[in-house]
């Protein structure tokens, strides 16, 4: 394995991602299916968190709704000792009470740190008027935490891999956190493979240059043919990259449905190097790509989300629009998904070296608003959350 950077997994303060409004007095009621018979009184501890979305925050123009905003604590901003070991009594609420939905995909009282998702009706844009609460600080509050409440089919949302778990090859050991449930198997993937990522934990793929692996995770089965573009049906993939190595003339893949239906990848030309998302059309590739805004960089996380809507495709990296192009028909290839690897041209150099996060497929044409939160709101030293002074009740 290669040696892991440690540097900038664990978000400070202003940490990326997710809260959502807790109570904001003791005179509000919660939602019972949130306290399950507790009453509001028997939190110990409420902080409020400020979402910017302005020039001075985030920079999100317009508003996102449906957005499962991540949340990153660290020691410095939260104490982990107030709260149970395995963050259990944590909830969530807008500034109106309404508790909102929340799945904790890591909690680690030990070192201090953990990732949530929460589901926001919407995220505000241009704006530094809307506001959460957390709370926390109770010793006997049942775990509610639920990842299919957070990313519903309803949504949008058919597949969403965390790539948290340990390296394995069992079926099915690569869990969709959304109701879908397309899960993933891993390819040669080995123990040890959990590594620091974007949010949470991710997947270190140990192919290096000049060695013979092929560590990859591969998501098959009837609910992958959902994971086609259609006229009526478009499709948006996003993930967190991070490269250490690129091979000489050769394509690495972050995540793909085939080389006869779409892939986003690595690539490097004579002509120049970079990122690219290509679709198959009758009898060629189609790409949509701009290597002088985005050139091959290693040991740095990038942001990548493609919308596929026929006979168009979109590439944004680190919430900006990179390229655009359209053309078509496209082939919709009935073929596996592939998370770090192609499904279908398995032979020569495809899969990925380095590390992968918060995989994402979703039936919807995501909007460049979406983009830009996704990137702003999950990125090292973000802008878009304020917190507040943690209240303790008297």
């Amino acid at each position: 394995m290669n040696p892991l950077p440690e540097d900038r997994f664990l978000i400070t303060i202003a940490v990326s991602a997710t809260f959502v409004a807790l109570l904001g007095c003791a005179a509000q009621s919660p939602n019972p299916a949130a306290a399950r018979g507790a009453s509001a009184n028997d939190w110990i501890y409420s902080q409020t968190i400020a979402l910017d979305t302005t020039a001075s925050g985030a920079n999100v123009t317009e508003d996102v709704a449906k957005y499962p905003l991540a949340v990153l604590l660290d020691q410095s901003c939260f104490d982990f000792s107030q709260a149970q070991t395995n963050g259990a009594d944590i909830r969530f609420f807008d500034s109106a009470g309404k508790a909102l939905p929340h799945a904790i995909e890591l909690w680690d009282k030990e070192s201090g740190s953990a990732a949530v998702l929460v589901l926001l009706d919407a995220v505000k844009g241009n704006s530094k008027d809307q506001s959460l609460v957390m709370k926390w600080g109770h010793s006997s509050a049942p775990d509610i935490s639920d990842s299919k409440a957070v990313f519903r089919k309803e949504d949008g949302f058919v597949g969403v891999w965390h790539l948290d778990e340990d390296g394995n090859i069992d079926p099915d050991g690569y869990k969709d956190s959304s109701d879908h449930e397309a899960h993933g198997t891993g390819v040669g993937m080995i123990p040890g493979s959990r590594v620091n990522a974007r949010i949470g934990k991710g997947a270190h793929l140990d192919n290096p240059r000049g060695q013979d692996t092929a560590r990859w995770i591969s998501v098959s089965g009837e609910k992958a043919a959902q994971f086609n573009p259609g006229t009526n049906v478009p499709i948006t993939v996003s993930i967190w990259a991070r490269g250490h190595s690129y091979p000489i003339r050769s394509y690495e893949t972050m995540i793909s449905k085939g080389d006869t239906s779409w892939t986003l990848q690595r690539v490097q030309y004579s002509t120049g190097q970079g990122y690219q998302c290509c679709v198959r059309t009758p009898g060629y590739h189609l790409c949509a790509y701009n290597f002088a805004g985005q050139g091959l960089v290693t040991n740095e996380w990038l942001h990548f989300m493609v919308v596929l809507e026929e006979p168009g495709m979109k590439l944004y990296i680190n919430g900006q629009l990179n390229a655009s192009q359209s053309a078509g028909p496209w082939n919709k290839g009935n073929h596996d998904l592939g998370i770090g690897n192609q499904t279908q041209i398995l032979q020569g150099r495809r899969q990925w070296d380095g590390i992968l996060d918060e995989a994402r497929v979703m039936q919807a044409a995501r909007s460049p608003g979406w983009a830009k939160l996704d990137y702003e709101s999950q990125r090292e030293s973000p802008t878009l959350l304020k917190f507040g002074e943690t209240r303790t009740r008297r």
